[in-house]
């Protein structure tokens, strides 16, 4: 349900971005992320719930998988985050830098360094 939730907001997150055209660049778009995201979410969830319901052996080693890949992907990326800490920062700050010269043009963006100031 939360998988579909969160599908569900990133299809109208993109939908709202693309009548005011923010954020050119789609990769790194929230709304994308929350798509893809929900995707999976929802994937795996669907797997694992069909296994347990049906008692289906191979589902449930399926689904063991999957969530141990998820694991294993996102310790790679910590670990990965972690080795190369100064060019991730690096890399942060200048896409900051650059949203700022760009506040009122990008509407995700200001809303999001809105948010975090006020926190």
């Amino acid at each position: 349900v939360i998988g579909a939730l969160v599908l569900a907001v990133g299809i109208y997150a993109e939908i709202e971005r693309q009548k005011y055209k923010t954020l050119e660049s789609a990769f790194l778009a929230p709304a994308i992320i929350l798509i893809l995201l929900g995707i999976i979410m929802f994937l795996v969830s669907f797997v694992g719930v069909l296994a347990s319901l049906r008692d289906n052996l191979c589902l449930l080693q399926a689904f063991m998988y999957i969530l141990g890949v998820c694991l294993l992907i996102e310790l790679t990326g910590g670990v990965v985050a972690l080795i190369f800490r100064n060019q991730t920062i690096n890399f942060l700050n200048d896409n900051i830098r650059r949203g700022i010269e760009n506040y009122y043009d990008d509407l995700d963006f200001k809303n999001i360094m809105d948010s975090v100031q006020k926190q």
